[in-house]
């Protein structure tokens, strides 16, 4: 089958769901065999111990006609056994206390003197037999000694729900470990993938040295991270060069359209090509300035916000006053972060200009330090956007409304080109609608280098 070979995740699970299942059979299996309650041969050691207490029967006996436990252990003294059975060929017995039925079934499972047997029953063992010879007649003594605790392992196996909660908290640890083992690297390619889907297309992908499905996801994911990387700088080029070769033939049709108004003087249709000619010739000039900013590779500066700022609210503020709005911003900021003045200058101006477009009566800027992030706020009181769309207010060539822009003149680039910009400067351009209405624009700027590799 495809795929499957040892170190597949297919592979490891198969093996780990066996694995386990053929653990619990043997554990169910060899358990019930390590069951001390289990008729077993007596160990050297302990056959010892139970045989010196038969000696000292046996010298006992030698001195009596018949064969009395009670004066014999009234002679023998303390003994290290709680009881004795002596069991003779009639199966009549004498013992120090009533024989129960574990001891009865215990001389019917042991009868050979040869091989003696031992068997835990409660808190007590029970050895046997050995045998003791009496005037020509042979016995069976059977021994009961006191343990000194009761064994763990014999309460396990007398309930099954602890056999069950047992295993479950022997297979617990290992079941976390294969669902670590299992989660961690699709979390950490989850992590990636969100980066990615952000715009952080240097993102590095993990485990794409592993050899089971999770590299092969790795390597598809780097595979169509590199085209699509590759992709937007081919993108980004043809936009460059087709701008560039437009620029030739604008030129000439500026010059053409001016020796035409030259020679035959002005006219409406003259006047028609000279507004079509200045619509192409900011299109042009967006679309140079937008791949400047995508290509910019000069290092950055420390400079002033405050010398950025100041011109163009300049301009902003003239231009205000032609549109009969108002201007409103606090004083300027005494802040100097590292920056390429020209970029962070198109990249205020252009929402900046759009503000004053749109505005009914006014506009409003607000700058504050946030933590290590310099936030710029710029307001309206213009009809905003459309929840759904402020998102795309920053891709290329994308107007809310084409009739609108087409009496403003934009070209739908402003924005993107201002998202460029901000993004070079490892900082966040973002688009929110303002209550009751406007339009308000956050550009956040990190305060420390933190820049981006565009190009």
């Amino acid at each position: 089958m495809n795929g499957l070979h040892l170190h597949s995740l297919t592979t490891r699970l198969f093996l780990w769901f066996w694995g386990m299942l053929l653990l619990m059979l043997a554990a169910v299996i060899i358990l019930p065999t390590l069951d001390p309650r289990n008729l077993s041969t007596l160990p050297e050691s302990e056959q010892q111990q139970q045989q010196f207490v038969v000696d000292i029967l046996s010298r006992l006996a030698e001195h009596s006609l018949e064969l009395n436990l009670p004066a014999m252990l009234q002679e023998a003294g303390p003994l290290s056994i709680k009881d004795i059975y002596i069991r003779d060929n009639e199966n009549t017995i004498q013992s120090t206390s009533k024989p129960d039925k574990e001891i009865m079934r215990f001389m019917l499972d042991s009868d050979d003197p040869t091989s003696p047997k031992m068997r835990h029953n409660d808190s007590r063992l029970l050895a046997g037999p050995f045998a003791l010879e009496h005037r020509g007649k042979t016995y069976f003594i059977y021994l009961s000694r006191q343990l000194e605790s009761h064994s763990l392992f014999l309460a396990l196996l007398d309930h099954p729900i602890r056999i069950l909660t047992t295993a479950m908290l022997v297979s617990t640890p290992l079941c976390l470990l294969m669902a670590w083992r299992l989660s961690r690297p699709t979390l950490a390619l989850q992590k990636a993938v969100s980066r990615i889907a952000a715009g952080e297309l240097n993102t590095v992908i993990p485990h794409m040295q592993r050899r089971d499905e999770v590299g092969s996801l790795a390597a598809s994911i780097n595979h169509m991270v590199e085209t699509l990387r590759s992709m937007i700088i081919e993108q980004k080029r043809l936009l460059s060069d087709i701008s560039h070769e437009l620029r030739s033939p604008l030129t000439r049709m500026q010059l053409a359209q001016s020796l035409i108004r030259r020679k035959q003087g002005p006219s409406p249709e003259l006047e028609r090509i000279a507004h079509d000619i200045a619509k192409l010739d900011t299109l042009i000039g967006d679309l140079l300035t937008l791949s400047r900013v995508q290509q910019h590779n000069e290092p950055p500066q420390y400079y002033p916000l405050a010398d950025v700022l100041e011109p163009i609210l300049e301009d902003a503020g003239f231009e205000a006053g032609e549109r009969g709005k108002q201007l409103f911003y606090p004083s300027l900021p005494s802040l100097s972060i590292e920056m390429w003045p020209d970029l962070l200058a198109r990249a205020i101006e252009n929402p900046l200009r759009n503000a004053l477009k749109y505005a009914d009566q006014q506009v409003t800027l607000a700058w504050r330090k946030d933590d290590r992030v310099w936030v710029l706020e710029i307001v309206d009181d213009g009809p905003g956007v459309p929840s759904e769309l402020l998102d795309k207010l920053f891709f290329p060539f994308f107007r809310v409304d084409n009739a609108r822009n087409a009496q403003t003149g934009g070209t739908g680039l402003g924005l993107a080109i201002a998202t460029e910009a901000i993004a070079r400067h490892g900082g966040t351009i973002s688009a929110h609608n303002q209550a009751p209405h406007g339009l308000r624009i956050v550009i956040r700027l990190p305060l420390s280098r933190r820049f981006s590799s565009l190009a």
